[in-house]
């Protein structure tokens, strides 16, 4: 008869039927499974096998493994890899109260001659029906592959057949493969002895493993969920990974919460009292307490056991796979359930305090309804799990303690609702974090303490800035502030908090020069209280304020001095975000090698304390930094690396494909026609780390590149009217000078502060603008401005830009050249570059030949002939080019050394 879907082989029909549809049917099961991964190894085993059979020497291979693992799934993929080269034949045992005499042989029995056929089907086993059988496969072609599965509920006259098969299979051109679960067989005794008696020689046992994390991880990818999540739930079972995929994230797949029910209806009683007591403990149950469950006697705890439902992992007893302690959980009756969640909390009750025992136990107080339990534990677990840096637990076990604290005192509820607002705050969940800070307030407001309503109105301020009514919050905070001679020990460290809290505000609401006195204030006010931590907070806003407004030796000072606060006191949030605001100004005042100095000193200690978001950025600003420096292929490796970024922001990946787009700009490389609409689009939603006016910039500037002089100028001057950082309102003014003609150049209004390279160009002193380029390291830039020069400076910007690979502006060089008459002219790029190994041009060979033998530039210069400026293009270009810094690590790159 046939049989139903395979528990683990979902979709797959393990009825055999009969000739090509047999195959064909084999080969249509293998397609619907979910993909084969990690089993190479075993279709190998299995192609081998075949071949000593088709060779005449007949092979067994038994395949054991739990319910889930793909023992099906197996056995389809490799009928459908056989094709027309054997004859399949498969069948299996069925987990029925009487088994089936012969079960699986009497549904192969319309495949049979019409006398064995019958013999089968009547199961005369002691009239000759076992020689017969061996008899046929020895006889029959294509070369017979007999599959039995689920041998573990086989009845005895099936395991008399294989054993007297096994024995002899040696002998016949046949392929004999068996399935089983092993410790699930009512009959093991029987099992042991058919699996003993296979010829040793012949057999071949096959133990298939769960998937890896790694494997999990790639068919998680391809779905578009999170490969370690799968495999947490999972634990790499085939069949609950697929499962679990098909569903919706979070959803327990209805046929695996079916699948583990009917295993667990088929056990005594006590084993599934204490599989539902199991169910309620995520994580296992303590072997040490399983005596104060009545739920658990030894028999029920070896019957989970060999079930293959449960796994004892000393200390604990616990599921398998986490899907099937859910499944479990969600079929406890709600009265059990409650009596058993307050069961449990009482037996932990009886441990040692150790970590994490605490969360436990609200766990089960809150489960079984005991809210006065849950209020007498719940903020002693929450300290606990932020001392261990657990701050997502901690959040809810004070989100837990607040459920259940409705008759809890105004002042503890609040102080409940500050710490629950700064644990937001830190794992950035803003909004939430300032929903806890206005309860706070409100309550703080009904006691009238003064001094907690300005922590909570600064508190307000920083998580809701740059939302508009952020200044409002912080300027309510600095107004409530007592009078001078409070007796609150805090009043001094809030005050700080509170100005820097106003200077912030200010700054991100774009008026920066009104918040320099309440920033400089929070300074005063800090370092009068002595709160280093409160210090290194308001340093860092105050420098942040000071070099908004221009560039000072002094304002660097007091971020440097916020980073060695905030890691002297043990802050390294706070020191990463100094490091983020510090690198940041840099970037902004064109402190380009500062910057990348900077970012590989702070990276180590991101690292250190897992602050991802922070690392994002710094490495984002370096990226920025080494586009403008023309490390081109150095800036390319950042970007790879913060695209391959497990779960990459939308922001970062928004913002390196701004950078990448600029980078192919800046090469004459082809973009899609719409890229820069879309970047436009993306800044206007704040969905990069670039301003509106800053992707105006680079738009403008690739426009000009392709010769699109309308579009660079229409973009230009959009940027302009939002434009305030003085090197961005630099580079707009050069595009609307370039692009508009003289009548643009005319219309620019002199601009005080204007950075020196941009302010030299304008006054037409390009020898002095390439200079203050070449002092900021910046060779695409100094190569740029040389295009306004005379012949000698456009010959040099044409092999400074051409070693860089930047075609647009050498075109550029090339065709100015030729308007001043000159006819030989370099084309590029160079042929040698496209097959050099590294990209280099034939004259950058030649400069890195004698740079290896230690010479200068100006030696260089020399032997070739050439100016010492055009030599230290080569030299910039060579070093962009190999991704090194100095000349040092290029000699070892070419020589093949180590760096």
């Amino acid at each position: 008869m046939p049989r139903g879907d395979r528990a683990d082989a979902p979709g797959a029909d393990a009825g055999a039927p009969p000739g090509a549809r047999g195959r064909a049917a084999a080969a249509a099961a293998a397609a619907v499974q979910p993909p084969l991964a990690e089993r190479d190894e075993a279709l190998a085993a299995l192609h081998d096998a075949l071949r000593a059979a088709r060779a005449g020497r007949g092979a067994c291979v038994v395949i054991a493994g739990e319910a889930g693992i793909g023992k099906s799934s197996l056995l389809a993929a490799f009928a459908a890899s056989c094709g027309e080269q054997v004859q399949w034949l498969q069948g299996g045992c069925d987990p029925l109260h009487t088994p089936r005499p012969l079960g699986p042989l009497v549904d192969l029995a319309h495949r049979l001659p019409p006398a064995l056929g019958t013999a089968v089907q009547a199961a005369r086993t002691g009239h000759g029906l076992f020689p017969a059988l061996l008899q046929w496969l020895s006889s029959s072609r294509p070369t017979p592959v007999l599959a039995i599965e689920d041998l573990h509920w086989a009845d005895d006259a099936t395991l008399d057949a294989l054993r007297y098969l096994g024995r002899r299979i040696a002998g016949v051109p046949a392929l004999l493969l068996l399935t089983l679960r092993e410790g699930a067989s009512d009959n093991a005794g029987a099992l042991r002895a058919t699996l003993a008696h296979l010829d040793p020689a012949a057999t071949r046992h096959l133990p298939l493993q769960p998937l890896s994390a790694p494997a999990v991880r790639r068919l998680a990818a391809a779905a578009g969920r999170d490969g370690d999540e799968v495999h947490a739930l999972t634990g790499g079972l085939p069949l609950f990974v697929h499962e679990a995929l098909r569903a919706a994230p979070g959803q327990l797949p209805a046929s695996v919460r079916e699948a583990v029910l009917a295993r667990l209806d088929a056990l005594p009683a006590p084993a599934v009292a204490l599989a539902q007591a199991l169910a309620l403990c995520p994580g296992g149950l303590e072997l040490t307490l399983l005596p104060r469950l009545r739920e658990a006697p030894q028999a029920a705890l070896d019957t989970l056991v060999g079930a293959g439902l449960c796994t004892v992992a000393p200390p604990l007893l616990t599921f398998r796979h986490e899907l099937a302690r859910r499944a479990v959980e969600s079929a406890v009756p709600p009265s059990r359930r409650l009596a058993l969640h307050a069961a449990i909390d009482a037996a932990l009750a009886a441990l040692p305090a150790r970590p994490g025992l605490l969360a436990r136990r609200v766990h089960h107080a809150a489960q079984s309804g005991r809210a006065d339990q849950v209020l007498a534990l719940a903020p002693a677990a929450a300290d606990e799990a932020e001392a261990m840096s657990a701050d997502g637990e901690a959040i809810k076990l004070l989100a837990l303690a607040l459920e259940h604290g409705a008759a809890v005192g105004d002042a503890q509820r609040a102080a409940w609702l500050e710490r629950l607002g700064t644990l937001r705050a830190r794992r950035l969940a803003l909004d939430e974090a300032a929903a806890a800070w206005r309860e706070a307030l409100a309550l703080h407001e009904r006691r009238g303490d003064r001094i907690a309503q300005v922590r909570a109105l600064a508190n307000l301020a920083l998580v809701r800035s740059p939302q508009p009514d952020a200044v409002a919050f912080a300027r309510a905070a600095v107004d409530r502030l007592p009078v001078a001679g409070d007796a609150a020990a805090d009043a001094p460290a809030i005050a700080a908090v509170a100005h820097y809290a106003l200077a912030l505000s200010l700054t991100n609401a774009g008026q920066p020069a009104d918040a320099l006195a309440p920033a400089r204030a929070a300074v005063a006010l800090a370092e009068a209280c002595g709160d280093d931590g409160v210090l290194s907070q308001a340093l860092s806003v105050c420098g942040s304020v000071e070099l908004s407004l221009g560039p000072s030796d002094e304002s660097f000072a007091r971020l440097r001095r916020a980073i060695a606060l905030a890691t002297a006191t043990r802050q390294p949030e706070r020191a990463a975000i100094a490091w983020v605001n510090l690198v940041s100004l840099w970037l902004l005042h064109a402190r380009y090698g500062e910057l990348i100095a900077g970012v590989d000193e702070a990276l180590p200690l991101c690292a250190a304390h897992d602050l991802d978001r922070a690392a994002t950025m710094l490495r984002l600003r370096r990226g920025i930094a080494l586009v403008e420096t023309a490390r081109w292929p150095e800036a390319e490796a950042v970007l790879d690396e913060l695209q391959a970024q497990p779960a990459a922001a939308a922001r970062t990946l928004a913002t390196t494909a701004v950078l990448r787009d600029r980078l192919r700009a800046l090469r004459g490389e082809a973009q899609p026609a719409a890229a820069w609409r879309t970047h436009l689009q993306a800044a206007a939603a704040g969905g990069t780390e670039f301003l509106v006016a800053d992707v105006q910039g680079y738009a403008a500037e690739a426009a000009w590149l392709r010769g699109d002089d309308a579009q660079a100028v229409a973009l230009a001057r959009a940027g302009l009217a939002q434009a305030h950082s003085p090197w961005l309102v630099g580079r707009l003014r050069r595009w609307l000078r370039l692009a508009g003609g003289a009548a643009s150049a005319d219309a620019l209004a002199p601009v005080a502060d204007l950075p020196a390279p941009f302010a030299l160009a304008e006054a037409g002193d390009w020898r002095g603008a390439a200079a203050a380029w070449r002092a900021l390291g910046c060779p695409y830039e100094e190569a740029f401005v040389l295009l306004d020069g005379d012949e000698p400076a456009l010959r040099e910007a044409l092999a400074a830009l051409q070693a860089l690979g930047a075609r647009p502006a050498a075109e550029r060089a090339r065709r100015r050249l030729h308007a001043l008459g000159v006819r030989a002219v370099a084309r590029g790029p160079y042929r040698a570059a496209a097959t050099d190994p590294q990209g280099l041009t034939a004259r950058e060979r030649e400069v890195a030949a004698l740079l290896a033998q230690g010479l200068s530039n100006a030696e260089i210069a020399a032997r070739l002939r050439r100016s010492e400026r055009t030599v230290e293009h080569h030299v910039s270009a060579m070093l962009a080019k190999l991704g090194v810094r100095t000349r040092a690590q290029a000699t070892a790159r070419l020589l093949g050394a180590p760096d």
